[in-house]
């Protein structure tokens, strides 16, 4: 588990599947909990939720991290990375467990993410970085 996946549930369900001999996992977010106590995701082929456990090749429930809190960033702050190039960061989210991350605007799609949930790494500049790198060349 990374320290940022993070679930609106705290759950996860696992699927698995063996093909050419090869096993493959993957998770889905848990969205809510039926009054029935079934553990409901979506399903994006029918666009509704439905049980989990009623999806082919699942495994069972992966507990997870709640991200809990989010707070505005003093502008200037950005991101530089194999994934990013200097995009700006809009906010900060913390998880249940403590984590944080800064959340960036993706272009192009005025979708949000954290950065580094993927595990890949990046590196924070403050907004004071950003003159400094500007005076660098003086």
């Amino acid at each position: 588990m990374y320290a940022f996946d993070i679930s609106p549930t705290g759950w996860f369900a696992e699927f698995q599947e063996e093909k050419d001999g090869k096993r493959r996992s993957w998770q889905v977010t848990i969205q809510c909990f039926a009054p029935d106590g079934n553990a409901m995701m979506v399903d994006s082929t029918s666009a509704r939720l439905v049980p989990a456990a009623s999806i082919d090749n699942f495994v069972g429930l992966v507990e997870t991290h709640l991200g809990v809190h989010f707070l505005p960033a003093q502008p200037g702050w950005s991101v530089e990375g194999s994934d990013w190039n200097g995009e700006t960061v809009i906010g900060w989210m913390l998880n249940d467990a403590g984590y944080g991350a800064p959340l960036v605007a993706l272009p192009n799609s005025g979708g949000v993410v954290p950065a580094g949930v993927d595990g890949s790494s990046y590196t924070l500049k403050p907004p004071d970085a950003h003159r400094a790198d500007r005076q660098a060349g003086c």
